[in-house]
C-alpha cells in the first residue's frame, strides 16, 4: 500500500536543498523572470543604451517617446516542463520508520540530477560566447601579474563591447586552485587589511582587488561520463575558462542582463501510488526556458591553464 506525504512540505525541503558536495551556479547567473504564460516575447539587447535624448516637453507638444532599452530585436521564449521520477518500493519503505525521510532523500537525488542537466546546458551556452581572448602565458605557468592583467584587460574589453561593467566572474574550481596558490597573488592578499582574520574567504578578497564584481563564483560540479552499470568516471562541467558576465537576480522581459530564466513553475513535487510493484512514485519537476538576452554581456578568457 502506497504511503503519501504532504507535497507542499516536500516542496519546501526540495527548494532549500543544495547538494553539499557540489557547487551549482546556474541559478546565480540567470536573471529570474516569473511568467504566467507558456510562451512570450522578450527584448534582445546589443549593448546597454546610453545615447543622449531630447527630453524637452513643449508648450503644445506631447511628451517625447523613448524606447526604453532601445530594443533592436525581440526573441521568443517557450517554457518546457522538465523533471524526473523514482519509485519507493513498499518493501523498501517498511525498513524505515519515517517515510518522509525516504521521500526527501529520493527528491534530493532527483533534484541533483536535474541540477546537473541545467548546469551543463548553461555552461555550454557560456562556452559558446562570441567574445573571448586566450592568454598566451598560462596561469599555471605565470605570476599573478599576468593573471591580474588578463582579468583587467577582460574587464576593459567587456565594458567596451557591452556598455556596462561586468559584475559577475566565474572561476572554475581547478582554475581557482591555481590562482590561490600563485605566489604573487598570495603576497597581494597579505597586504589586505584584516587578512589576519582567517575567516575571510579569498574570493571576498578578489572583490577588493577587482571592485566591480559583486559575485565571484567558483563552481565544481561534475557529471558521470560512463554508460549505465559501469564504474563512475567524473568530468568537470566547467572547464578552464574564466567568464565575465553582467546579470541581475530578478527582472522582466525588458531587463538588461546576459541571460534570463523564464520561470512558469518552480520546483514542484508530486507523489502517487503504484500497483505493481506496490509503492509510491516521487516526481520532481519545474517549467522554464533559458534565453540569452545580450550576447555582448559575456566575455570569456579561454584555456587559461596548460
Amino acid at each position: 500500500m502506497a504511503t503519501y506525504v504532504n507535497s507542499k512540505i516536500l516542496d519546501k525541503f526540495t527548494v532549500d536543498y543544495e547538494p553539499p558536495e557540489q557547487k551549482f551556479i546556474s541559478d546565480e547567473i540567470l536573471t529570474k523572470v516569473p511568467v504566467a504564460e507558456v510562451s512570450g516575447r522578450y527584448a534582445i539587447f546589443q549593448r546597454l543604451p546610453s545615447k543622449p535624448s531630447d527630453d524637452i516637453i513643449g508648450h503644445k507638444s506631447s511628451t517625447p517617446q523613448l524606447e526604453t532599452g532601445r530594443i533592436k530585436t525581440e526573441g521568443t521564449f517557450a517554457c518546457e516542463v522538465r523533471g524526473h521520477k523514482d519509485l519507493i518500493n513498499d518493501e523498501e519503505a517498511k525498513v524505515y520508520r519515517n517515510f518522509m525521510d525516504l521521500a526527501k532523500d529520493t527528491s534530493y537525488a532527483l533534484k541533483k540530477q536535474l541540477l546537473i542537466n541545467r548546469e551543463q546546458a548553461i555552461a555550454a551556452l557560456i562556452a559558446a560566447g562570441s567574445y573571448s581572448a586566450t592568454p598566451s602565458v598560462k596561469w599555471d605557468a605565470a605570476s599573478a601579474v599576468v593573471i591580474e592583467k588578463n582579468i583587467r584587460d577582460a574587464i576593459a574589453a567587456f565594458e567596451n563591447q557591452s556598455g556596462v561593467i561586468a559584475n559577475t566572474m566565474i572561476i572554475p574550481k581547478q582554475v581557482w586552485d591555481v590562482v590561490v596558490m600563485d605566489g604573487t597573488m598570495r603576497n597581494i592578499w597579505l597586504l589586505v587589511p584584516g587578512r589576519s582574520d582567517q575567516n575571510i574567504k579569498l574570493s571576498s578578497l578578489m572583490k577588493l582587488l577587482f571592485d566591480n564584481f559583486t559575485k565571484i563564483l567558483i563552481p565544481n560540479a561534475r557529471y558521470d561520463t560512463t554508460k549505465k552499470g559501469k564504474t563512475e568516471s567524473l568530468s568537470r562541467i566547467w572547464t578552464d575558462t574564466v567568464s565575465l558576465l553582467y546579470t541581475v537576480p530578478q527582472g522582466t522581459s525588458k531587463t538588461f542582463t546576459w541571460a534570463s530564466k523564464f520561470e512558469r513553475q518552480a520546483w514542484k513535487t508530486k507523489n502517487w501510488a503504484n500497483e505493481d510493484p506496490e509503492g509510491t512514485w516521487i516526481k520532481l519537476s519545474y517549467e522554464e526556458d533559458r534565453k540569452q538576452v545580450c550576447a555582448t554581456a559575456l566575455y570569456n578568457l579561454t584555456d587559461v591553464l596548460t
